[in-house]
């Protein structure tokens, strides 16, 4: 194990960069079993009469070394409790390096600090060390009011005011208010990340929307409670209940020729239970560049109300350095939903892609099975990949150039691996103090008569 971590081979030209960076890897090798007084001394003699040098590392490994203190300081607002319940280290533990650097990723992910060290300095004796936890604290709450544009629906105006910090305690409450054209929104969210003090997130969610589609009009109104629960180290399950009135109406021309429309027009009641299994090692949530995500769900309706369907989905991304800083990521995905007890899948509930979220060479929601009359009905599974890579910018700018592909089928379309739709371009990503702006352009390298030849999308947080 020590040699794995030598950067100096028999044979290599001698350099002192690489000396100092196999000292490191060891001494980082040591911490992660509790060593973290391990002491490398570097010898180095050259053999006499000759251009070589032989290199010796005197090792001793020390006692193991354990937590005697954490400190923290630079939280004006934030209780000292919501930092400390993140850190997997506390008093008397035994210190690794994993714990250290796992402990800044958490507080990290929380999206209250603009920076975030965590140091050590030697304890009272060689077997303790203490922790030293530096943040500087960044605006946490949101109040806007204004307007804007998005490749999904147009001209927007907006309102929201999100507290994710609220009184210093780790809860997050949101409003959002938006209207357009084509979309009116209103959501309430509030969500205690250690609900009785305990690694259980609870939360609720109410909200009413209005989408007006090409084909037809639709409305919901509901209400949803939410628990979650880490595992092991990376791992989280996570529980749901919503109900929901959905309402389908005022369908054009052409859609009112559709049977599967027509038998889907009017009041629709949900009652549905959900839930998942993930696993999430991204070292940022907001902009990751090493680590991944993967979760398998599965939804159930049918304990009352008026639907009856499963809907189940699994997906992975990964995130990959590669060199200058730049990254390399990737997402597969596949979703598969049916009815039951002699109900289809509601039209609200089937697969769509295209948007700036799935395969951006087509607009939103503009891949999907169509029937006879050539509306679009959604499809009851679909498979979705997508691989971008990342050039980093000053001042928060990124490049990006992306591939995507998949397909949704059901509903009269076969499923068949051969017939994807594919998006190829390239965009923008400003890490704003709103979150991520994306603007994308993507091309349908392979168009069909009647697709566009590609597509404009602009919207708000990361594509995966």
């Amino acid at each position: 194990e020590v040699r794995r971590q030598l950067k100096l081979k028999t044979g290599d030209v001698f350099s002192r960069s690489k000396l100092r960076e196999s000292l490191k890897g060891t001494e980082s090798l040591y911490s992660t079993i509790g060593r973290a007084s391990v002491d490398v001394v570097p010898k180095t003699e050259q053999v006499p009469g000759e251009n070589t040098v032989n290199v010796t590392l005197d090792i001793n490994e020390g006692p193991e070394v354990f937590v005697e203190r954490i400190n923290i300081s630079g939280n004006v607002r934030s209780q000292d409790k919501i930092l400390r319940r993140e850190i997997p280290l506390h008093e008397g533990d035994l210190y690794t390096l994993q714990k250290k650097e796992r402990a800044r990723q958490k507080l990290v992910n929380l999206g209250y600090f603009e920076k975030v060290d965590v140091n050590t300095q030697p304890g009272s004796d060689k077997t303790k060390i203490i922790v030293n936890v530096e943040v500087t604290e960044r605006p946490t709450g949101i109040f806007s009011l204004g307007g804007g544009f998005s490749s999904v629906d147009s001209f927007v105006g907006t309102i929201d005011l999100a507290q994710r910090n609220f009184l210093g305690r780790g809860l997050e409450v949101s409003v959002r208010l938006r209207g357009g054209g084509k979309t009116q929104q209103g959501v309430i969210g509030v969500t205690d990340p250690w609900l009785f003090d305990r690694p259980l997130s609870g939360g609720f969610d109410l909200y009413s929307n209005t989408r007006i589609f090409t084909e037809y009009r639709y409305e919901t109104l509901g209400a949803g409670l939410r628990l979650g629960h880490p595992f092991f180290e990376y791992w989280r399950w996570s529980l749901g209940y919503r109900a929901s009135q959905d309402r389908i109406s005022d369908l054009s021309d052409v859609a009112a020729l559709s049977t599967a429309l027509l038998e889907e027009r009017g009041t629709h009641v949900t009652s549905a239970m959900s839930g998942s299994v993930g696993r999430d090692s991204r070292d940022n949530v907001i902009a990751p560049t090493k680590g991944g995500q993967g979760a398998l769900a599965a939804q159930f309706a049918g304990l009352g109300g008026t639907e009856r369907y499963v809907k189940t989905s699994a997906f992975i991304t990964q995130f990959v350095p590669i060199w200058f800083d730049h990254v390399l990521s990737g997402r597969l995905e596949g979703d598969y939903g049916f009815g039951w007890s002699d109900k289809p899948m509601p039209l609200f509930e089937r697969f769509y892609l295209g948007g700036p979220n799935s395969i951006r060479s087509f607009k939103f929601m503009q891949i999907s099975p169509v029937d006879d009359n050539g509306v679009r009905v959604g499809g009851t599974s679909e498979v979705l990949a997508n691989a971008e890579y990342l050039i980093p910018l000053p001042f928060g700018l990124r490049l990006a150039g992306f591939y995507d592909v998949g397909n949704v089928y059901g509903s009269g379309t076969s499923f068949d691996l051969t017939s994807l739709k594919q998006g190829v371009g390239g965009g923008v990503r400003w890490q704003s103090p709103f979150g991520p702006i994306r603007v994308d352009y993507g091309i349908n390298p392979n168009r069909k008569p009647g697709e566009s030849f590609g597509a404009f999308q602009f919207s708000v947080g990361s594509p995966f």
